[in-house]
């Protein structure tokens, strides 16, 4: 049986780094890693994918006009 791919997408600039730290906070294995993706797959079945982007900008808390990307 092929299982499906649902799930999300999350921009950031270390997609690695970024998975895992939200692997080892929530336990799971990371699926995922290579060519400026990772992804983590929940227990019931989402994937939870990073994606690096080259002029990606963090967020700022709280909003600020003008410090977002877009």
């Amino acid at each position: 049986m092929i299982k499906g791919v649902c799930g999300f997408a999350y921009d950031c600039k270390n997609a690695d780094a970024l998975a895992d730290f939200y692997g080892t906070l929530l336990g799971w294995k990371k699926e995922i890693s290579g060519g400026g993706w990772a992804a983590l797959r929940s227990p019931q079945g989402w994937l939870f994918a990073f994606q690096e982007i080259e002029d990606y900008v963090e967020p700022v808390w709280p909003w600020e006009n003008g410090k977002q990307q877009l």
